[in-house]
């Protein structure tokens, strides 16, 4: 018994010291003076499949500086997944208020950073014809930003089938 002991709990610490990774989500409030202006250096997933009978309404995010908007900003790294799925007006993207439990829907998401680093907003009226599917690559480092009418550290954000985390 004491063997199997043993064998065990080297078998765990080799694995936590020889590249076996946790998975980390960072997920905070992201404050700005402007929907335009991105932190350094981000990595937003790109290389998204839409299906037919796409109908997508960007913003621009001067005018999302103009509503009165709170900013998620979730960092993924490590991640073991390939696949980012996003429903017809992301409602598989929920916040869910601390003190009241009241379920928010986004009211943005950025979908990609242009050329000249300038990000790319779709509203919450996007219709996909059934699901996005963004291309991820496992392992590496994702940023994803999300709009809401109202979030505060303590409420939960929710990703369908990707991601639950605690807004610290």
């Amino acid at each position: 018994m004491k063997k199997v002991f043993i064998v065990l709990s080297l078998s765990v610490l080799t694995m936590s010291a020889f590249g076996q990774t946790r998975e980390v989500i960072k997920c905070r409030l992201w404050k700005t003076k402007s929907f335009c202006i991105l932190p350094p250096a981000v990595n937003v997933p790109g290389n998204a499949k839409y299906p037919i009978g796409v109908s997508s309404s960007g913003i621009l995010c001067g005018e999302l500086d103009k509503q009165n908007l709170v900013g998620i900003w979730i960092t993924i790294r490590d991640k073991n997944v390939s696949e980012l799925r996003l429903k017809n007006n992301y409602s598989n993207i929920t916040l869910i208020r601390k003190d009241t439990e009241e379920v928010l829907q986004p009211f943005a998401y950025m979908n990609r950073v242009g050329k000249e680093g300038n990000p790319q907003y779709l509203s919450s009226k996007s219709t996909f014809g059934g699901t996005c599917v963004y291309e991820l690559k496992p392992k590496e480092r994702y940023d994803i930003f999300i709009l809401f009418e109202a979030a505060e550290v303590g409420d939960t954000l929710v990703i369908e089938d990707f991601l639950e985390a605690e807004i610290k």
